[in-house]
């Protein structure tokens, strides 16, 4: 990598290094790499705070009864609950779980046709009231999805639902339903069930 040449000039010997410095980092750089002291390495055992893209989901004890996995494992759906029952109508309810979030379709039978842009609001028995607007509606207007956040979630699991209101923005009325009393513990436990799956 370098020489080394004795010269005498004056009768004064003198010693020159010839030396390609370059040369040298770029050897020492090859022998020892690149610095990995700070780098972090995530055990192989940990996962991530949300489920990534087609990692299984898993059903917590008792839970079987109102939710179920896909057949890929990545999705968990539960059943139709209906929570709204009169003469000649019925508003029914489903919640899926997926990697981007949980999401809640509302079903009309004999109801009021839903439009984009058209909202349902619900109130629970601690007076919580959250409002979700429709994503997307089937192109029969029988059915309307919505994005549910981790925070609405959370406070709908943990009261009874008490009352919905189904908000037509384009007629601009809202109508208000009672929930079926009989529904109340299926759509709670539902909503804690899709809370504590093993992510």
């Amino acid at each position: 990598m370098y020489s080394v040449t004795i010269q005498s000039s004056g009768g004064t010997p003198a010693l020159f290094i010839k030396a390609n410095l370059l040369y040298v980092a770029t050897s020492l750089f090859l022998l020892t790499g690149p610095s990995v002291a700070n780098a972090q390495v995530r055990p192989a055992d940990t996962k991530d705070p949300i489920l990534m893209p087609g990692e299984a989901m898993t059903i917590s004890d008792g839970c079987e009864e109102f939710i179920s996995v896909t057949g890929d494992k990545t999705v968990v759906e539960s059943k139709k609950i209906s929570v709204v029952k009169r003469e000649g109508l019925q508003y029914g309810i489903k919640f899926t779980r997926a990697a981007n979030g949980v999401t809640g379709t509302i079903y009309s039978v004999g109801g009021e046709l839903f439009q984009p842009g058209d909202e349902l609001l619900v109130l629970t028995a601690t007076r919580d009231k959250l409002m979700f607007a429709y994503q997307s509606v089937s192109d029969d207007h029988r059915a309307a999805t919505f994005p549910l956040a981790e925070t609405e979630l959370k406070k709908w699991a943990t009261a009874d639902l008490e009352t919905v209101f189904l908000k037509d923005n384009g007629k601009n009325q809202m109508l208000k339903y009672s929930v079926n009393e009989e529904c109340k513990f299926q759509v709670k436990s539902t909503l804690n069930c899709l809370l504590q799956m093993v992510r």
